[in-house]
C-alpha cells in the first residue's frame, strides 16, 4: 500500500522522519511498475500503417515536475486507507447524493474538489467494511476534501 498504516506514520512523525505518511518503497515499486508498462508500449505500440509510434511516446519531466516524468504520486487506489486528522475518514455518503444537490458535503475546512466516480469494483471472496457495502447504490457528485 502506498500509505502507511496509523502506527508507522505516528512513528515516522515521532522519529523526526515524516515523508507524508507515504511508503517510500511502495511508492519506489509503482514507480519501477509504471516505467515498466511506458517503455513496454514505447517499444511495441504502432500506427494503422505499421508504423513505430516509439518517438512520439514521452515522459515529460517538465509538465509532470519530477526528474523521470512520471506523476508525483501514483494514482492508487488507496484512498478507502486513507485517515485523517482526529481519525476522519470521507464516507461515501459524504461525495454521493441526488443530482439536485450538485455536490457532496461541502466542508467548512474544504481545500480541494474531486469528480471521480467511486470505483469499487465488486470482488467474489472480499467482505467491504459496512461503510463501502452497497456502494452501487449511491450517485456520486462532485465533492469536497477536507484538510482533516
Amino acid at each position: 500500500y502506498l500509505f502507511l498504516n496509523k502506527s508507522e506514520a505516528a512513528k515516522s512523525v515521532g522519529e523526526d522522519q515524516w515523508q507524508g505518511g507515504i511508503d517510500l518503497m511502495a511508492l519506489d515499486e509503482a514507480e519501477r511498475h509504471a516505467l515498466g508498462w511506458h517503455y513496454f508500449f514505447k517499444n511495441h505500440t504502432f500506427d494503422s500503417n505499421h508504423t513505430s509510434l516509439y518517438d512520439h511516446i514521452v515522459l515529460n519531466s517538465t509538465q509532470m515536475g519530477t526528474c523521470h516524468g512520471l506523476s508525483k504520486l501514483p494514482y492508487i487506489r488507496d484512498s478507502r486507507r486513507s485517515v485523517g486528522i482526529n481519525d476522519f475518514v470521507i464516507k461515501i455518503t459524504d461525495i454521493s447524493g441526488n443530482a439536485t444537490q450538485m455536490v457532496g458535503v461541502p466542508f467548512s475546512d474544504r481545500l480541494a474538489i474531486g469528480c471521480y466516480d467511486d470505483d469499487i469494483h465488486k470482488t467474489l471472496n472480499c467482505t467491504y467494511p459496512t461503510y463501502i457495502q452497497h456502494f452501487e447504490d449511491y450517485q456520486i457528485l462532485p465533492y469536497f476534501l477536507p484538510f482533516r
